[in-house]
């Protein structure tokens, strides 16, 4: 036996050693409800949060790795080199993140917050977005630490607290901190994320005058969760009257997916549901929207105010394509690098509405070229454009060290030789320099990241902290 597959063997068996724990762990991280909160001093994020990461350095520290919590932002574990002072910069980062995005209790099988394991996998939010995979990375350098290893420069695991709405924990990092030298984001996919698309939000927005008539009073509609997901619900709220049940009823008999829609009286209300399917919204084609669903249906009827039957049709048009931008006009890309384009928020009342677009877009491509075409499409429709905020893609050649290091690593442990991918997720990968995203997922895998039902599998999070495992090593050893 070499060098290396004796380091890999004893790797793997600490690992095993340490498996239950890192388990029973995961339970309880997922136990702390880590959806942004309210912020309060110390606690940019919310109560939630802050306990969570608490917990991490508590953990960390007990094991005897320096730690300290950056103003609530984030939280730092350190494993000193040899070569490095605390003080001094990283030579190797690992990016994670234990925020996670919004959960509805009612459309889980198994509990967001209570985790469990069922028939060899994990279930609960953020199981694999990010939680598993930060707390894979943390027991890995345990592991190595466990073994009598040092690394030869600072390996820092960052913890951040708002990746899921808008990397404010790693931009507070970088005020105070000089960013380690390299390292990657378990927070993707496997074999290596090499490029990411850009992404845009924006709403669009129309106001009017309430107005009587003898049509359905629509009084409200409301969809979605959060930004980057597809919404998997999604209502609209009329004044129950005579024949408001029955028109409602007409255009889900006539609706292709009419078994997606039912209809239900509350308060005096009639109230108009539809069914949707949740995923990421870098990835629409693994969900059904809810919100596109809703227009579809309404698009067709007559409903007072006015204003509100002309948003409808207007709405109905422009996400009639709700997967790839084609019927906003800004469809582009080619098989490996498409443009998806989704509503994922919705807010109408009787004086106007809103509806929240997530767009993802090539890597060759830059956010501005994209605006110009939607500030058109917006003055032609009669629309407002607000809160348009962008994050533009990045690339970084496969031939790179860090690549190249990080490949041999995934393909050594599963014989799969596929290139490098081009994802629409939005990674900590594009905060910092020289870093790739890598894992957990594998590319036919869906671990129901942004659903309800989310999981990871036991198997898979064993292989993860080994794969992570011989990734910092050999990185630390670069």
């Amino acid at each position: 036996m070499n060098d290396c597959e004796g380091f890999q063997q004893r790797l793997a068996e600490t690992l095993d050693a340490l498996y239950p724990s890192l388990e029973q762990t995961l339970i309880r991280l997922i136990s702390f409800p880590t959806v942004k909160g309210t912020p309060a001093p110390g606690q940019p994020f919310g109560r939630d949060l802050a306990e969570a990461l608490d917990f991490c350095l508590r953990l960390a520290a007990s094991w005897g790795f320096s730690v300290y919590n950056v103003d609530g932002y984030c939280g730092v574990i350190d494993w000193p080199g040899e070569n490095s002072a605390l003080a001094q910069q990283a030579g190797v980062g690992v990016l994670g993140h234990i925020d996670v995005v919004p959960a509805a209790a009612a459309d889980w099988r198994h509990s967001p917050w209570q985790a469990r394991v069922e028939d060899g996998n994990l279930y609960g939010r953020g199981a694999t977005d990010d939680k598993g995979p930060t707390l894979a990375c943390l027991f890995a350098m345990k592991a190595l630490a466990d073994m009598g290893l040092r690394p030869p420069q600072t390996v820092r695991l960052i913890i951040g607290l708002d990746e899921e709405n808008g990397f404010r924990c790693i931009q507070h990092y970088l005020q105070d901190y000089p960013p380690p030298k390299m390292g990657f984001v378990p927070d993707a996919r496997f074999p290596l994320v090499c490029g990411e698309k850009g992404i845009i939000h924006w709403r669009f927005t129309a106001r009017w005058q309430d107005s009587a008539g003898p049509q359905p009073r629509l009084l409200s509609a409301d969809g979605g969760e959060a930004s980057n997901i597809i919404p998997a619900k999604a209502r609209a709220r009329f004044v129950s009257g005579p024949h408001v049940r029955e028109t409602l009823a007409a255009l889900i008999g006539r609706h292709p997916q009419k078994d997606r829609f039912s209809l239900a009286e509350a308060g005096g209300e009639t109230v108009l549901t539809a069914f949707g399917k949740a995923a990421h919204a870098s990835m629409p084609e693994r969900g059904v929207n809810a919100i596109a669903l809703l227009f579809s249906l309404l698009a067709s009827g007559d409903f007072a105010p006015a204003g509100a039957s002309r948003f409808l049709a207007t709405a109905a048009r422009l996400y009639a394509d709700d997967k790839y931008g084609a019927t906003l006009g800004i469809q582009d890309g080619d098989s490996e690098c498409t443009l998806t384009a989704s509503p994922t928020l919705l807010h109408m009342d009787g004086g106007g509405a809103s509806v929240t677009t997530d767009c993802r877009f090539p890597v060759r491509q830059r956010s501005g070229f994209y605006k110009k075409k939607l500030q058109q499409l917006a003055e032609a429709e009669a629309l407002e454009i607000e809160d348009f905020a962008a994050k533009e893609p990045m690339y970084t050649s496969e031939d790179s060290p860090l690549a190249q290091t990080l490949l041999s690593i995934y393909r050594r442990h599963t014989g799969d030789d596929s290139p490098g991918l081009i994802i629409g997720g939005g990674t900590f990968a594009r905060a910092i320099d020289n870093f790739l995203a890598f894992g957990p997922e594998s590319p036919h895998t869906d671990f129901r990241v942004h659903q309800n039902d989310e999981y990871i599998p036991c198997a898979v999070l064993r292989q993860l902290s080994l794969i992570y495992g011989e990734a910092i090593w050999e990185l630390a050893n670069l």
